[in-house]
């Protein structure tokens, strides 16, 4: 009977202890055990057994098949960490009995079942948290779907990191040793989606849909230059504060960015002394590992903080060098803080000769009346646009032909500015 009972805790189907089995020979556990030894025999059999096995097919499910990489790494911690001592204490507890230790074997080599309950001591209680757990990632919490939410809707890495992360509120030392190790499995994994996309720009290939970034493709090119993203706040973990989670799209969408335009900054010459982006990924790596778990919401928000100031410090501006920088400010300032007086001269008269051939076709037409009495001086867009290019003709009519270094400026004031008129929904603005 003792074999039996072994195998049954160890989650193998037994047909003399399933309670459940009409064929089971009742009979014969009730002539050679008292009823209270019988009930003890109930529990090992049932409350231990039976939610050993029923854990360990739930964790496998999810572990096959979840699309949530979260959850599937919660139920394997669950497998090769917590099931695995607990059949270790079963393989203990044998070792007891065929070696006579006294903490389990009687007298005259009698084995009572309250010495093997008295070893499994704990585990009831740990057991059926672990069966509730699997039983939720399955699907959501009955209380959610009280709320009116979609029945059977599957778990998601939100939804169990912050179910961890409550039941670590308990007054169980066990259930929170427990919840805290599996607190650890879930946030490690969800750290291992978050690092593709802030260290390299690119969504986690496997459960991409469970992380909280989604990519919205536009149009009908599948080309990524095409691609933007959004926050979806529903699966952003319980640590992750909204603006936090603007920071970390702003960091995978410049490094998306960085990566699609080439820009590897190993070899710039404005940044010589400054880390290459591969530098950069290593220490970014390392400020996510520094994370203790449960992670701390400031703390998480102060690593990202910290990413983002690097990759603007160092990668982000290899696509706008300091010399470029430089050189748009210089032309800006020459030519509208009249260092280039000429230009705004130009730029008037063009105006005026605009307005003054306006004035004169108008003068040739009968001009209407009422309302419309205006319309004919009204300046249109196309009108604002060739009013630049004729400043352009006759700033050029001014260049000295050896002023090779402001026909440099020109040409490049020529591709900076543009005149256009201010919207009327942009005023409102």
């Amino acid at each position: 009977m003792i074999h039996e009972l072994l195998l049954a805790l160890s989650g193998h189907a037994s047909p003399l202890l399933s309670a459940s089995d009409e064929k089971t020979p009742k009979s014969i556990f009730h002539d050679l055990l008292s009823p209270a030894e019988y009930a003890l025999l109930t529990s090992l059999s049932q409350d231990l057994g039976q939610k050993h096995s029923s854990i360990r097919t739930k964790a496998n499910d999810v572990v096959a098949s979840h699309p949530s990489t979260v959850c599937r790494a919660v139920c394997a911690s669950i497998l090769s960490k917590h099931l695995a001592q607990f059949q270790q204490k079963i393989l203990d507890v044998e070792k007891d009995i065929l070696d006579e230790d006294s903490k389990i074997v009687g007298a005259y080599n009698i084995v009572p079942l309250s010495s093997i309950v008295r070893a499994f001591n704990g585990w009831e209680r740990k057991l059926d948290w672990l069966w509730r757990l699997v039983s939720s990632i399955q699907t959501k919490d009955s209380r959610e779907r009280a709320k009116g939410s979609r029945a059977q809707e599957l778990c998601t890495a939100s939804d169990i990191i912050a179910y961890l992360r409550d039941a670590t509120h308990t007054g169980y030392p066990d259930i929170e040793e427990l919840s805290l190790d599996l607190v650890e499995a879930a946030e490690t994994a969800w750290l291992k989606q978050l690092t593709s996309w802030v260290l390299y720009g690119k969504l986690p290939t496997i459960g991409t849909a469970d992380f909280f970034i989604a990519q919205i493709t536009q149009g009908n090119d599948d080309s990524e230059a095409n691609d933007d993203y959004s926050i979806r706040s529903d699966l952003a973990p319980p640590f992750v504060v909204p603006e936090t989670t603007r920071s970390v799209l702003f960091i995978g969408k410049s490094l998306n960015y960085l990566r699609i335009r080439g820009v590897s900054g190993d070899a710039s010459n404005d940044f010589d002394h400054g880390p290459s982006i591969s530098e950069l990924q290593t220490r970014h790596l390392m400020e996510l590992s520094s994370l203790a778990f449960p992670i701390s919401p400031s703390r998480f928000t102060t690593a990202i903080r910290s990413i983002r100031l690097s990759l603007s410090k160092n990668a982000l501006q290899r696509l706008l060098p300091l010399s470029k920088v430089l050189e748009t400010l210089r032309i800006l300032k020459d030519f509208f803080l009249l260092e280039r007086g000429v230009f705004a001269l130009a730029l008037i008269s063009a105006a005026d000769e605009r307005l003054a051939e306006k004035q004169s076709s108008s003068m040739d037409n009968q001009r209407p009346k009422g309302s419309d009495s205006l319309r004919h001086i009204m300046i249109k867009e196309g009108e604002v646009n060739s009013i630049l290019p004729r400043a352009w003709s006759t700033m050029t009519s001014f260049q000295s032909l050896d002023d090779e270094d402001g026909d440099e400026d020109l040409e490049l004031a020529r591709a900076l500015m543009e005149l256009s008129l201010e919207s009327k929904t942009r005023r409102q603005k």
